[in-house]
């Protein structure tokens, strides 16, 4: 678990997110320079520039300026900019007049956000004009002319991504359902077809391997410089997930993820003890009014308690604000959450909207059952007819279940076995690439969840 793990980073993201942290630094500083003021004099030069520079970076990723699949947009090139600056403008005055000592002239703020404003803009801009330029597209061979081969492809054509296909490799055994016309090179010609098309990166998507890989070609091409790499590596690049389906054991035992020691299993417990007694004393004012609209709206317990799976599929009582009419599962039956679901309460929705209905679970994290961030707990009658449905659901205990979760912030709310599925795709994604950065990611887009109020059911 490393601090930054290259396959949880989107480059992209990053290279913005830099840019925009040095353009802080740049607005702040050029205003000092115009205004010949003397900032360095100040005792608090680096706290203020901080408290500058952090709200400015929140707010540009909230609005979505770091999402890559939105940056290729260039109406939002203006506008968005100039929200962050409008947003951090109002924030940075509230903290002002509660700070004082952390306030900055007015005529110094104002200036210093709208050079931000105009870096941002013209920076963004000249990322995008870079980003659509020929020489960045990286061309895509496919080894492989069957369902698989056709995933990729799929996957190519429907994702925001520096990518192009350029067309497919046969070998004598895979099946053949793409189209003729796109089939450019077999196993004897794909040194002339990689150099030809200067071929970045070639995918091996075979539906059968056994002496159908032409490894010596293969080989070549490596040491020409293009990139080898099998269909479950490209499918993570391309979407942030796993394709279940489409690895095997020995494919999670050679990878290089998965491997989760003592020691980050002791700092991660470390942190979840530090911010879940932050969380409760924080929440404390918030707990009795929560308990005091459910008990007005609905009969009922205020705290519903459920059985969920948790780490090593050792089974512990969740901690919840009851959403719900009391007699929701009045059968016994457990029955997953619908869209609009007719048993959830009027302030039910409310809290479930705002996440409020999950802070009991502040004390599932301090007791040891939960982690801030994980795989959300399932029930064990969910999770004993998914395991018969699909392989690799298990490897999804072998973390602790999360008050929040990549599959969480990626995917909508689930309500059905296929849902599982795909929330499983992404679990495994995390579980492989765990990592404090990773974790800090999930933290900001959970916030940005929670402020839009998606996915709650």
């Amino acid at each position: 678990m490393n601090l930054l793990s290259k396959s949880n980073i989107e480059p992209r993201m990053l290279t913005l997110f830099l840019g925009d942290l040095f353009l802080t630094f740049t607005a702040f500083h050029f205003t000092n320079f115009v205004l010949k003021l003397d900032m360095r004099a100040s005792e608090l030069l680096e706290i203020k520039i901080a408290a500058f520079s952090l709200p400015l970076l929140f707010f540009s990723f909230l609005i979505e300026l770091y999402n890559t699949r939105r940056i290729f947009d260039r109406s939002l090139l203006l506008f968005r900019p100039f929200l962050v600056a409008f947003l951090t403008f109002i924030f940075l005055e509230i903290c002002y007049y509660l700070i004082p000592y952390l306030a900055v002239d007015d005529k110094f703020l104002g200036f210093s956000l709208l050079t931000f404003f105009l870096l941002q803009a013209v920076w963004h801009n000249f990322f995008l004009f870079v980003m659509g330029l020929p020489a960045l597209i990286r061309p895509v061979m496919i080894l492989g002319t069957g369902p698989k081969a056709e995933k990729i492809a799929e996957l190519l054509n429907t994702t925001d991504n520096n990518f192009i296909l350029r067309g497919y490799i046969s070998t004598p055994f895979d099946s053949w359902t793409v189209p003729d016309d796109e089939v450019l090179a077999d196993t004897e010609s794909i040194l002339d077809v990689v150099k030809n098309e200067k071929v970045h990166t070639i995918v091996m998507a075979l539906s059968e391997r056994r002496g159908n890989l032409p490894i010596e070609n293969l080989l070549t091409c490596k040491l020409l410089g293009t990139n080898i790499v099998e269909l479950p590596a490209f499918y993570e690049t391309l979407t942030g997930k796993l394709p279940v389906e489409d690895i095997d054991p020995s494919w999670f035992i050679n990878n290089s993820g998965f491997r989760i020691t003592g020691t980050v299993r002791m700092f991660k417990r470390i942190s979840d003890l530090f911010f879940s007694s932050v969380g409760i004393v924080l929440a404390l004012p918030i707990l009795p009014v929560v308990a005091l609209m459910i008990k007005m709206s609905s009969k009922g317990p205020i705290i519903y308690k459920q059985i969920r799976t948790g780490e090593l599929e050792e089974d512990f009582h969740i901690y919840k604000f009851r959403t719900m009419r009391q007699d929701a599962e009045s059968k016994g039956n457990a029955i997953w959450a619908q869209k609009n679901d007719s048993r959830v309460t009027g302030v039910g929705s409310f809290l479930r909207k705002t996440r409020l209905d999950e802070l009991p679970q502040l004390f599932n994290i301090l007791k040891g059952d939960m982690s801030f961030v994980g795989p959300r707990p399932e029930r064990p009658e969910f999770v004993r007819q998914i395991k018969g449905m699909t392989k690799y659901y298990g490897e999804r205990h072998f973390v602790k279940p999360g008050l929040t979760g990549w599959a969480q912030v990626k995917y909508e709310y689930g309500a059905s076995f296929g849902d599982s599925i795909e929330k499983l795709r992404y679990d495994l994604y995390y579980v492989k690439n765990m990592s404090y950065f990773m974790d800090l990611l999930i933290t900001l887009e959970t916030i940005k969840v929670v402020i839009f109020r998606r996915g709650g059911r």
